[in-house]
């Protein structure tokens, strides 16, 4: 089980820019990757790499904050390649950006690096931010979505947080 579930960090899944960064497909094929992007809803349920290649993981959380966040706190959850300040044409994924939020917190639980924990994209006041993903909390919370992402960030969008 374990070999399977690392065999992933050797294929073509993955890769690593001249910077050290790390971006990954969802999987891939013989011959091509599929879904481009590091899908921050899908790379959620990755929990081998911030224990065995702890700066490989936080250069995912340094794209996701930085190049995929803008100044309002839309993160994008598809990663552009090369690594670069990406484009927000698309709605959030909430599954994918609260996982984000937790994965803060376990790398500063792995690593203990409150500095790195407190830097703030795009001199946000707030660490992390969700952009546009809920109404006021007295309002209704249900509410159409068409974003994609896993069941329970559909539960989220559908429900709206715990109140």
């Amino acid at each position: 089980a374990v070999a399977a579930n690392l065999t992933i960090l050797k294929s073509p899944t993955g890769q690593r820019q001249p910077d050290g960064t790390f971006w990954a497909w969802e999987g891939c094929f013989d011959n091509a990757g599929c879904c481009a992007g590091t899908c921050t809803h899908v790379w959620n349920y990755a929990q081998a790499l911030p224990h065995l290649f702890p700066d490989m993981e936080r250069s995912l959380r340094i794209t996701e904050f930085h190049e995929d966040q803008d100044e309002e706190g839309h993160q994008t959850f598809r990663s552009a390649l090369p690594v670069r300040d990406n484009v927000h044409e698309f709605h959030a994924a909430a599954d994918g950006q609260l996982g984000g939020i937790m994965k803060v917190h376990r790398e500063w639980r792995i690593s203990g690096d409150t500095d790195w924990m407190n830097q703030r994209p795009h001199d946000q006041s707030p660490p992390v931010s969700l952009h546009g993903q809920y109404d006021q909390p007295h309002q209704s919370h249900l509410r159409k979505s068409d974003s994609p992402g896993s069941l329970p960030g559909h539960i989220l969008e559908t429900l709206g947080p715990p109140i």
